[in-house]
């Protein structure tokens, strides 16, 4: 059964563990905890639960570096790293997720593990990027982006089925919500994935009022809602459980 990461600002993550909600799956920005090394250590740290430190390359548009990922990782105890890659590129993906492998080799422990995540222009590039990743023992998880949907037209259960035939041994985690969230349920919902993450129902409930509806997917870009999210409310925590139900 697959479990679902509300990514969300340290001051909601905060309001979530004291109500119960937090839930023990997490993808966390690395970025962000460097900026707030305290607060995630406090909240995050010890606790037991499993993490997945992300690169950051959607908010900041380039991936961290080692520094940064190996600050993040050792405030957090994370699980899992994710790899530098390049957002529909196969080649540079493949490049820098390499490099990273060499670079980054002392992160990873009996504890840590790295993800790579494949990218491509076309549906062929994003296999091919798979394939290239499936003889590396030292990748432990394979994350599937939301852009397989978004760019490349192709449901995320097909990824998934690719990514089992090609690389049986290594897990597989859904990075964030495309824009067919009953597409992301699906896949959520299959066998082989670990979990999911997203912003998205916790900012539909706190910042656009809004219940989530799997086939109704209105609801307003990030913007500043992660530097001022607001109250946590009602509407947001029920989105959380919503989702969480609609994939166990």
């Amino acid at each position: 059964m697959a479990k679902f990461a509300p990514v969300v600002p340290i001051q909601v993550a905060d309001e979530y563990q004291q109500e119960g909600m937090l839930g023990d799956y997490h993808l966390l920005l690395a970025h962000d905890v460097v900026a707030n090394p305290s607060e995630y250590h406090r909240i995050y740290g010890n606790q037991g639960y499993h993490i997945i430190m992300d690169n950051s390359v959607i908010e900041l548009g380039h991936p961290v570096d080692l520094e940064f990922m190996r600050t993040a990782v050792g405030l957090t105890q994370a699980d899992v790293f994710a790899l530098p890659d390049k957002l529909l590129d196969q080649q540079g993906t493949i490049n820098s997720t390499m490099t990273a492998l060499n670079e980054w080799h002392t992160l990873i422990t009996d504890q840590t593990k790295a993800m790579a995540v494949p990218q491509g222009a076309t549906w062929d590039e994003w296999v091919e990027c798979v394939e290239a990743f499936a003889a590396y023992d030292e990748i432990a998880w394979i994350g599937i982006p939301r852009n397989v949907r978004n760019r490349l037209n192709t449901s995320r259960k097909y990824a998934v089925s690719t990514v089992k035939a090609l690389c049986p041994n290594k897990k597989i985690h859904l990075l964030g919500f495309s824009n067919d969230l009953r597409d992301d349920v699906e896949a959520a919902s299959l066998a082989d994935v670990e979990g999911i993450d997203s912003a998205v129902p916790s900012r539909m409930g706190m910042r656009d009022c809004l219940p989530i509806n799997i086939d109704s997917y209105a609801h307003s870009a990030r913007d500043a809602w992660w530097d001022n999210p607001g109250e946590v409310n009602d509407l947001g925590i029920t989105n959380v459980t919503t989702f969480r139900s609609w994939i166990s």
